[in-house]
């Protein structure tokens, strides 16, 4: 799944496994989900946790019709760059462009502990993967959390990850 059918990216012949070859193991520690926020918000939240090297114009374009196209929802966004005000203003200006106004934009800093970081899933009804390169361990703790996963099927190996996990 990871590797295109013929390997066109591949230096050697692939090896297909029958399952998938990712290992994902929580932290003891990590908490409980819960129903989904949009039961008690009254809205829907969607989320990316990725590192904004990900965040990308095509990226910001994607979310931003999947937002118009749902009138109301959020969209929180998790990355450690977040804690500096600047990087914060630059990705609101960059949403509004697009006409995503910044009260539905909720962009949050690194947490200190894993377990805090997993818990911040528990605001987010679906999460939404990046492109062209797609999260792994993010894909993994939105479906550790109990998040659904929305991906874009790409051509290498790096644009399949979160397919690879999902099916």
């Amino acid at each position: 799944m990871v590797c295109p059918e013929g390997g066109a990216f591949a230096a050697e012949a692939p090896l297909r496994l029958p399952r998938g070859f990712h290992c994902y193991r929580p932290p003891l520690d990590a908490p409980d989900t819960v129903p989904p926020p949009r039961q008690r918000n009254g809205f829907v939240t969607f989320g990316a946790f990725h590192g904004v090297a990900k965040i990308n114009p095509a990226v910001v374009a994607a979310w931003a019709a999947v937002l118009r196209r749902m009138p109301g929802s959020r969209l929180r966004l998790k990355a450690t760059q977040f804690a500096d005000a600047v990087v914060r203003d630059r990705y609101r200006a960059m949403l509004a462009v697009v006409g995503i106004d910044a009260d539905r934009l909720d962009l949050r800093p690194r947490t200190a502990t894993t377990a805090e970081h997993l818990a911040e899933y528990n605001a987010v009804d679906v999460a939404l993967d990046a492109f062209p390169h797609n999260g792994t361990t993010t894909t993994c703790e939105a479906l550790w959390m109990g998040v659904p996963v929305v991906t874009l099927f790409g051509d290498r190996p790096a644009a399949r990850m979160s397919a690879s996990l999902l099916t």
